[in-house]
């Protein structure tokens, strides 16, 4: 028996099966190769010691004293302050994977969807005359993976730099045969390239993958599985509500599911607040970074299987595949595997 939906504002409950078809193919249509254009005219440095020491504070379990450490003696800089200056300066290589906090969506709230995120690019209807999208073809979304290829340090993002970001559609698929049962499963593939201002050469690039779900949040959606124990280096952590509202503000994701609880838990039916990509990604990343730094990264390939609640307990893990490959994964050391990825180095020689 097919579950259809119930009680959703946003399908009309008049609409058949072909109905939807039709609209979902004219939203393809619509959104499929669209294009946006974004300009950030000097990428910061002081968002990106944001970033750091909220992902530090987090890899760290909070046992460092970032505003502490940085207090003046006689109007003279702290030794802490002098390194966190040094690693963050005008000039100076963007760390790997902080492109998530640049060149972000800047959408009015009367552009976002019922659930508080983007829609530019979701299974949404727009109304031109009304100049707002009116019907929405899903009931949850999920960041589902994505693929991130880094410039060497030398030729890639640096703070300072004038960027322009191109986003653009690359591709839409559907799963199913009836857009109004719960099984139904839309992906949306879109690509966000740094550009230099100046040359409009590509710099970086960034592959993301969303589905839209028609159904709500149940634990029975994952199974227990086998994880890997052989790791290299492993760290436990535990994202926390305010690691994860800084990573939302600091990339402008307005997505409730990450900061109204009510709205997580009783709408969306999550068993709390949903810790955001970014965050766990920018974990991963961080400690690959912190630990094996000599290492430069090329590409980034990863693939979201579970979410993670905030303050639940998280394990990073690292394995040396090959001299330029690396396997770095999230489990929660016992049987649910949250994240899967693939990192590229390039060669020393």
């Amino acid at each position: 028996m097919i579950r259809r939906f119930s009680n959703c504002s946003r399908i009309l409950s008049e609409l058949t099966t072909q109905d939807c078809w039709t609209r979902l193919e004219e939203i393809k249509h619509r959104v499929v190769g669209s294009e946006w254009s974004l300009l950030d005219d000097g990428l910061s440095a002081y968002h990106a010691k944001q970033y750091y020491i909220t992902l530090q504070s987090v890899l760290k379990n909070n046992t460092m004293a970032f505003m502490n450490a940085s207090k003046t003696v006689d109007g003279k800089l702290s030794q802490f302050q002098k390194e966190l200056d040094e690693k963050f300066r005008k000039g100076l290589p963007v760390f790997p994977g902080y492109e998530f906090i640049y060149c972000t969506p800047m959408s009015s709230e009367n552009e976002l969807s019922f659930d508080g995120y983007d829609n530019h690019e979701s299974i949404s209807e727009f109304d031109q005359n009304l100049m707002k999208y009116t019907r929405d073809f899903f009931r949850r979304r999920m960041w589902t993976g994505g693929d991130i290829r880094f410039s060497r340090r030398d030729s890639g993002l640096h703070y300072g730099d004038a960027i322009r970001l191109v986003e653009k559609v690359k591709r839409m698929r559907y799963m199913g045969s009836d857009p109004l049962a719960r099984s139904f499963k839309s992906f949306v593939d879109y690509e966000r390239l740094f550009l230099d201002e100046e040359t409009n050469s590509v710099i970086s690039s960034e592959l993301r993958r969303i589905v839209f779900l028609n159904d709500t949040f149940h634990e029975k959606e994952y199974v227990p599985e086998t994880i890997d124990n052989e790791a290299d280096f492993e760290t436990k952590v535990t994202p926390s509500h305010v690691s994860n509202m800084r990573v939302s503000s600091l990339t402008f994701n307005s997505h409730k599911i990450h900061y109204d609880r009510d709205y997580a838990t009783n709408v969306e039916k999550y068993p709390d607040l949903v810790v955001e990509g970014p965050l766990l990604v920018g974990l991963l990343l961080q400690s690959f970074h912190d630990n094996f730094g000599e290492h430069e990264m090329a590409q980034f390939t990863y693939k979201i299987m579970a979410p993670v609640m905030v303050n639940e307990e998280i394990r990073l893990c690292i394995k040396e595949m090959g001299p330029t490959n690396w396997s770095l994964w999230i489990d929660n050391g016992l049987d649910k595997n949250i994240l899967k990825g693939k990192l590229k180095c390039y060669s020393k020689e």
